[in-house]
């Protein structure tokens, strides 16, 4: 099981220790960080400590890491097989399958993993540094692409730039969409933990448009969500973004109305990890990634299951 270390800060004395691993591990905020405490995998100076321990500068604290295939979501857990793989490669580009729980990108100061570790090993450059060309959160899964040279990279970027990128996801929201939105809101990244949607107007290739794709109610919605409650309706959901910003699909849809299910971060009134996926990648007249379907997609209503590959194979 890997382990990250940390030595707390003056900056960071005082706090609790829940709060420190928070700022540590910002993706999964101070209640996905107490899941830890579920498998007695803190430490502080070698000693268990609970949640609520004031740290003190200089303290070391340990963190034993779970799998990056136990750390994501309900369905990940039940598909102990997910591991990052190769989908395609088309050039000097690769496209990859990031499974929910891990990082894409590697955390500074952390021993986390991350997809970007595996890149040279992933991308057949023993030798060489592969470029990560998008990232998703670490509770999302789904395709992520990296470029073996800086002129592939530096050819994506342009593409992506002029608005030929087309990023298709699938969600499962909160509540009953009707009928399709297009989030057109700024986004205020500024602050690494939590994405705040603006009044103003934001850049077009930072829209989302949300497309409700069925309604999921009762046993339908507990077999895809187990957290569902009462009768309250789910959304499955197509997500359609071009140029990504930090969490925008998910601080997009909490502002509409819509947060996904079980993203407390976002308002969800649900608790558990959050079900988005990136399942479709195109860009322009290039050759796209293969469909990447979730693996909680079995889970699904059969005519939910339809509606979800249709949307993915769509291209405009």
């Amino acid at each position: 099981m890997p382990e990250t270390v940390f030595t707390v800060s003056a900056v960071g004395a005082g706090q609790r220790l829940d709060k420190a691993l928070g700022a540590v591990f910002p993706d999964m905020g101070i209640r996905g960080c107490r899941r830890f405490w579920e498998r007695g995998q803190v430490l502080v100076n070698g000693r268990a400590r609970p949640r609520g321990w004031s740290v003190a500068a200089g303290d070391v604290v340990t963190v034993r890491l779970p799998d990056a295939a136990d750390a994501g979501d309900a369905a990940a857990r039940e598909r102990g097989s997910e591991r990052p793989r190769v989908l395609a490669e088309r050039g000097d580009w690769v496209f990859l399958y990031k499974p929910a729980g891990l990082h894409s990108a590697a955390l500074a100061g952390s021993g986390a993993r991350s997809l970007e570790d595996m890149l040279p090993r992933l991308c057949g450059c023993p030798t060489g540094t592969p470029v990560l060309l998008n990232r998703l959160d670490q509770g999302t899964s789904g395709v992520v692409v990296a470029s073996r040279t800086t002129d592939g990279a530096l050819l994506w970027r342009r593409g992506e730039d002029a608005g030929q990128c087309e990023k298709r996801y699938l969600a499962v929201l909160e509540g009953r969409l009707e009928m399709p939105l297009v989030m057109s809101r700024a986004l205020n990244t500024a602050r690494r933990a939590t994405t705040v949607v603006l009044a103003d107007e934001g850049e077009p290739l930072r829209h989302t448009r949300l497309t409700p794709l069925g309604v999921l109610e009762g046993g339908d919605a507990r077999r895809v969500f187990p957290d569902a409650a009462g009768n309250a309706a789910l959304t499955l959901a197509g997500c359609l973004i071009r140029k990504g910003a930090r969490h925008q699909i998910r601080a997009h849809a909490a502002h509409a109305g819509y947060p996904l299910a079980g993203d407390e971060r976002y308002g969800a009134r649900r608790k558990g990890a959050f079900l988005l996926h990136h399942g479709a990648l195109r860009l322009g007249g290039a050759a796209p990634a293969p469909i990447c379907e979730p693996v909680w997609l079995e889970r699904l209503p059969e005519a939910l299951r339809a509606a979800a590959r249709a949307w993915l194979n769509t291209g405009e």
